[in-house]
């Protein structure tokens, strides 16, 4: 018995030389990251850890502003817009083509801003904030509040709100 314990403690003794054989022979073989002199680094080293840090940071940031920040807002008065185009038509201003036309231009106005924006139409947001767009849709021919058969200086937009504009 022994004979059993001294060969367990030589093998054992063993493999603690060659571990530690192993720790002394990663330690030579390892060299440090960066080299100083009494604790100073040198100007490429600096400029090194400079640019490094550079293309992290504008990395976070990419990637922040591409898929956590919250999407710009663009508001459109399309109430307004589709009341004045059926006021311009009903009117004889312009012809179903061009109302088509325009309508078609707006569409795809709104079509092109909410790939990049969220679009909003203006009934939903109240109050004025710098941060929200208004988009604006393609100009429409001006109209005087008596070609309308508006009364004291109302909109086409106001009569809309009130169940006047759209009549079937």
């Amino acid at each position: 018995m022994e004979k059993t314990k001294e060969g367990d403690e030589y093998k054992q003794k063993g493999k603690v030389s060659k571990l530690s054989q192993r720790i002394q022979e990663n330690k030579q073989r390892s060299k440090p990251v960066v080299k100083t002199e009494k604790g100073k680094l040198s100007f490429s080293e600096w400029a090194k850890i400079i640019v490094v840090n550079a293309v992290v940071t504008l990395g976070i940031l990419f990637l922040y502003h591409t898929r956590l920040a919250s999407p710009p807002i663009s508001v459109v008065d399309l109430k307004g817009y589709l009341a004045d185009l059926q006021g311009l038509y009903l009117q004889g201003k312009i012809t179903q083509e061009e109302a088509k036309e325009k309508l078609d231009k707006a569409i795809e106005i709104i079509q092109k801003e909410a790939k990049s924006n969220v679009v909003l139409s203006s009934d939903v947001v109240f109050g004025k904030n710098s941060r929200v767009k208004k988009l604006e849709l393609p100009e429409l021919p001006k109209l005087s509040p008596s070609d309308l058969g508006l009364e004291h200086n109302e909109s086409q937009h106001d009569r809309t709100e009130k169940g006047e504009g759209f009549q079937k």
